[in-house]
C-alpha cells in the first residue's frame, strides 16, 4: 500500500516527513501535490503549534521544504495521535534494523572463526 493511499481530499491536516522527523501540518501549506511544505523553523515550538492549529495562512517568505506526505486526517488532534504513533514504530523499526545488524555481525564473526 502506497503512503499516499492514506490521504484524502477533505483532509484538513497532514502528517509529513520532513528532514528531521515527522510533523503535523495544515493542508493549505503543501504544494505542488502535496511534495513541499511550507514551514517555520525560526519560530518557538508554541508559537508554530499555535499557527498549525489555527490552519493559519501561508506567508510566502516561510521556507519551503520537500516532504513524504504519509497520514492526512480531519482534526488536529488526531494528526498528533497519529503523529507519535508513526514516530513510536519508526523507532521501534530502528531498533529492529540495529539488532539485525548486529546479529549479522555476530553470526559472520562465528562462522569465520
Amino acid at each position: 500500500m502506497s503512503v499516499i493511499e492514506k490521504v484524502q481530499k477533505n483532509d484538513k491536516f497532514y502528517i509529513v516527513l520532513l528532514k528531521d522527523g515527522l510533523v503535523t501540518v495544515p493542508k493549505q501549506w503543501l504544494i505542488d501535490d502535496k511534495k513541499y511544505t511550507y514551514w517555520l523553523s525560526d519560530v518557538n515550538t508554541a508559537q508554530r503549534m499555535n499557527l498549525i492549529k489555527s490552519c493559519a495562512e501561508v506567508n510566502l517568505e516561510w521556507e519551503k521544504y520537500e516532504i513524504e506526505c504519509r497520514y492526512g486526517t480531519k482534526t488536529y488532534k488526531r494528526a498528533r495521535e497519529k503523529e507519535k504513533l508513526a514516530e513510536k514504530i519508526s523507532d521501534i523499526n530502528t531498533i529492529l534494523q540495529m539488532k539485525k545488524k548486529i546479529n549479522v555481525k555476530e553470526n559472520y564473526a562465528v562462522r569465520k572463526l
